[in-house]
């Protein structure tokens, strides 16, 4: 489309219709419903990734204290 109107710096998108607006009557219609998408459920490894640098966090805090308090008592 944005050839066909000589339009630049046009953002690429796509127009997907679920289900037919009117009875095409050209064959070559674009046909409704033949987008899938489907985006995999990747939440639990986003959280598990923040929980594990929270732990590590505290882990290397806790060394670091560890190391400091060792370190005044001698």
């Amino acid at each position: 489309m944005a050839k066909q109107h000589k339009l630049q710096n046009v953002a690429p998108f796509y127009i997907d219709e679920d289900k037919p607006f009117i009875k095409p009557t050209d064959s070559n219609a674009p046909i409704a419903g033949l987008t899938k998408l489907k985006f995999r459920n990747t939440h639990i490894y986003y959280a598990l990734t923040w929980y594990a640098l929270a732990l590590l966090l505290a882990g290397l805090t806790g060394y670091a204290t560890y190391l400091e308090r060792k370190r005044k008592s001698v």
